[in-house]
């Protein structure tokens, strides 16, 4: 099958965020999928859209650093994204994602959507195997992570892949979203350390971005079928993406305050 990819490189950390979201905007049944690849020039946490705010997201400490926290509709629980961090989101009509085995009525759309994840681990001669809750592991510790979530209107699968962790980041992930589920940022920070691992880690930072993204899209295409043709955003999706960045900066806060225009709420 026939995807669009829009390999956008280091962008902004609402950016990094904006581009799927106008790119589902836009979809209509006979679209082709696009795949969105990223890495986030700075720190940004994404709740789900149920979650409780303030038991999911250290807000005081994210306004202090200016860590963007949006909600997505999307998510389940609260994610951390950083520069050491390269984002693959691919979007589609529920229609083609059926056919790509993603769709909502087939119970393995979850062993489809690891796929890629263990093949580009593979392809880099590590031995990655699929743990729980989108967890894709390396000796036991977190290499990678998956979601997906199926709306009326489209399908979304996201892949997040550790790259290499920045100076400060792991710490900034613990203190961000310390108290999520009554977890202390010590506990958070000790976790994080003891059950995550990096590419950069893994490998004796012999690879960076570029090699490891070049990997991942090689690992998308072989495992879903898929022909990636490199593309920049449409007119309408432009239009889109300046809209969605616009949400996320002036819509309101989560708790109602605007700090600086630093913590936002986003629909």
């Amino acid at each position: 099958m026939r995807a669009r990819l829009l390999d956008m490189g280091e962008v902004s950390a609402v950016r990094s965020q904006s581009l799927a979201r106008a790119a589902a905007a836009v979809l209509d049944p006979a679209s082709d999928p696009v795949v969105v690849l990223v890495k986030p020039s700075e720190p940004i946490v994404s709740i789900g859209g149920s979650a409780p705010a303030p038991e999911s997201v250290a807000l005081d400490f994210c306004r202090a650093e200016r860590i963007p926290v949006v909600r997505s509709p999307r998510r389940e629980g609260a994610w951390f994204h950083g520069p050491g961090h390269l984002l693959l989101e691919l979007v589609t009509p529920p229609g083609r994602a059926s056919e790509l085995g993603l769709g909502a009525e087939s119970g393995r759309w979850p062993d489809r959507a690891a796929r890629p994840l263990v093949a580009v681990c593979a392809q880099l001669g590590l031995d990655a195997r699929v743990g729980e809750r989108g967890r894709i592991e390396v000796a036991g510790r977190c290499i990678a992570r998956f979601e997906a979530s199926h709306l009326p209107s489209s399908v979304a699968v996201s892949w997040d892949l550790f790259v290499g962790s920045e100076p400060g980041e792991l710490e900034a992930e613990a203190r961000a979203l310390a108290g999520s589920d009554g977890i202390s940022t010590r506990e958070l920070r000790e976790s994080l350390a003891a059950r995550r691992t990096s590419f950069a880690a893994e490998l004796d930072e012999s690879l960076g971005f570029a090699q490891i993204a070049e990997a991942a899209v090689a690992a998308l295409e072989a495992s879903l079928d898929l022909e990636l043709v490199p593309s920049m955003p449409t007119p309408p999706e432009m239009d889109a993406i300046y809209e969605w960045d616009q949400r996320m900066l002036v819509s309101e806060l989560l708790d109602g305050r605007r700090p600086g225009g630093v913590t936002h709420y986003v629909m």
